[in-house]
């Protein structure tokens, strides 16, 4: 699956850098995610193993014509499905 164009906050900028994660390792979680679960104000987390023992979430929103990614973070587990 193709996705949008994707956008980026300064904030997801920001913590891409921080945590050295890569735009493609972010577009692939959004493409193909391992985990998808709702999340608040209509956003959505997009969960996918990048490297043994990394998890990426990359929190977003869908617009009309692009994807906007609100941030980016390493986790070390799946998130628990409510």
């Amino acid at each position: 699956m193709r996705v949008k164009n994707v956008l980026y906050t300064r904030h997801a900028r920001s913590r891409m850098r921080q945590h050295h994660i890569s735009e493609t390792s972010v577009v692939s979680a959004l493409e193909i995610p391992e985990q998808l679960l709702p999340s608040i104000k209509n956003r959505y987390n997009a969960l996918k193993k990048v490297t043994e023992g990394t998890i990426i979430r990359v929190t977003f929103v869908e617009e009309t014509d692009h994807i906007l990614v609100i941030t980016v973070s390493p986790r070390k587990h799946f998130q628990k499905e409510a």
